[in-house]
């Protein structure tokens, strides 16, 4: 209980300075320190973490990658290949709101940290012209971006997941499958059917419609190649955005002096702040022992294993944003408490919908910050928006589980 108030406490602390208007990279890192006093970790201990995780490998191409990200978007909108490839999704589907939709969830085939940072100025340049607050832009760019996690098969929290359970990934996402159906609903429900009706659009037919199809491949084949390389030759993001973007430089002709213009543009210090206050929590939490704490606790006291499937994953992956994370350490404990088979997979089915809702609503989770930054929301407006949605898809997987399969 005791570890269960920290926890409680390090979110408030976020909540409470982002209503006095202070970053939340400035936030993240005011609860590490808040966590160091919790948990009376060592001075040593805590700037030694702290320096690891700021300069690990995976930050640094973390922030490469979004650096990246935010340097592609500067090379296609000032080209205008943005704005002609929601021009030409406009034309196709004569309204603007499944393209707002349809924009972040191709981005969300690309699993990799961060995504959203990738569709969210396709949102925002589908939803110029309309009246869309900031809220409800950042609602469906960052929960489009994850509508498919519980089913795409390369996501690694569903690999890691399969390979726990000692199943067939499929056995998994069978089990997992009514999350994004209802993902999809609630989705329609909260935002996109609330939006403003669309302009009257041409219908485009024949020769038109060929065109518009060319025009759409010309100008999101950067991001199209992205995602191949990535996904498919296995090459990590920020290499993958590297070659796209050198490709990208020489086939628009670009000079020396404009490249060093867009870079700069391009450059932003919360943004580096912001991941770097991720990572050096995400460190901190891991070396505080509060999973192994609440661990304890629950074997302690003789839980259910269905209250335990649901508390513990979603408990860490609030605080670590992170949904191998949240299986990963959870998977082990509640694993222990059923027998192989079927009831194993029902019970990882629950543990994974259930970090998964903490990873969406953690304060800490890379997507959701850079998108309430992105489009300059409030975070607590967003959460509003967010809580049917992710409550939802829990409440249907955990139903699909016990009374259906």
């Amino acid at each position: 209980m005791i570890d269960l108030l920290k926890i409680a406490a390090l979110f408030v602390t976020i909540v409470l300075l982002m209503r006095f208007r202070i970053s939340l990279g400035p936030a993240i890192l005011a609860a590490s320190v808040l966590l160091v006093v919790e948990y009376r970790i060592g001075g040593g201990q805590a700037i030694g973490t702290a320096l690891a995780a700021s300069t690990s490998t995976q930050t640094l191409m973390l922030v490469a990658a979004l650096y990246l990200i935010m340097l592609l978007e500067k090379v296609m909108s000032d080209r205008g290949m943005l704005q002609l490839t929601v021009d030409t999704m406009n034309e196709l589907l004569l309204d603007y709101r499944p393209v707002l939709a349809i924009m972040p969830a191709l981005i969300g085939l690309l699993p990799s940290a961060g995504g959203a940072a990738l569709s969210a100025p396709l949102v925002e340049t589908v939803a110029s012209g309309y009246d869309v607050s900031p809220e409800k832009k950042s609602f469906i760019n960052y929960w489009y971006r994850h509508i498919c996690e519980y089913v795409f098969p390369l996501y690694p929290a569903l690999i890691l997941g399969s390979v726990l359970l000692d199943v067939p990934i499929t056995l998994l996402i069978r089990s997992l499958f009514p999350g994004t159906l209802v993902g999809i609903i609630t989705g329609l429900l909260v935002a996109l059917c609330t939006l403003p009706a669309p302009f009257a659009n041409h219908r485009m037919v024949g020769v038109e419609r060929k065109r518009a199809l060319l025009s759409l491949l010309w100008n999101v084949w950067p991001i199209v190649t992205v995602a191949i390389l990535t996904l498919a030759a296995g090459i990590h993001l920020a290499t993958s955005l590297a070659i796209v973007i050198f490709v990208l430089l020489v086939i628009k002709k670009y000079s020396g002096t404009k490249v060093l213009v867009l870079a700069r543009e391009a450059f932003s210090w919360n943004v580096i702040v912001l991941i770097i206050a991720i990572m050096v929590f995400k460190e901190i939490i891991s070396v505080s022992g509060a999973f192994e704490n609440l661990a304890l606790h629950f074997q302690h006291n003789r839980l259910n294993p269905v209250f335990i499937a649901l508390t513990l994953p979603f408990t860490i992956g609030l605080l670590t944003g992170f949904s191998p994370a949240a299986v990963g350490l959870s998977y082990p404990l509640i694993l222990n408490l059923v027998s192989a088979g079927s009831e194993a997979v029902k019970l990882g089915a629950i543990a994974y919908a259930s970090g998964f809702a903490g990873v969406l609503l953690s304060p800490v989770h890379l997507c959701l910050v850079y998108t309430v930054e992105y489009f300059r929301a409030d975070l607590g407006k967003v959460y509003r928006l967010l809580s049917l949605p992710v409550l939802g898809s829990l409440c249907a997987i955990v139903l699909w589980n016990l009374l259906i399969l």
